[in-house]
């Protein structure tokens, strides 16, 4: 079973909280955790170590899911941590652009380079 990191945090500026907003009768996080699940994709939720996350660690005790709260300020050090944690070695899948041309496992490849 491949993993599937599902990066959450509760402090959105567009739309704050929009993690808990309800979408059928499951939140937001809800359905994207069994969303994954559905498709095989062992989910681990990637959060921020803030206070405002911790109701995303609540969720994911409760549905028996694995997550990792790191760095707030920089997602590809939380990502990097999270698989090091998790002894996740391959980030692999279907990867979209993250920043101009460059995809995410090019933009973690540099950032593991620094």
């Amino acid at each position: 079973m491949d993993n599937a990191l599902i990066t959450v945090r509760a402090s959105s500026s567009r739309l704050p909280r929009k993690c808990f907003l309800p979408f059928g009768k499951l939140s937001m996080l809800e359905h994207i955790i069994k969303r994954a699940e559905h498709y095989n994709l062992k989910p681990i939720i990637c959060t921020t170590d803030k206070t405002d996350d911790e109701e995303i660690v609540k969720i994911a005790i409760k549905l028996g899911i694995q997550y990792f709260c790191g760095c707030s300020i920089n997602k590809l050090q939380r990502w990097r941590d999270c698989c090091r944690e998790h002894k996740i070695k391959i980030l692999s899948g279907e990867i979209k652009w993250a920043s101009g041309n460059k995809t995410v496992i090019q933009l973690v490849n540099e950032f593991k380079l620094n």
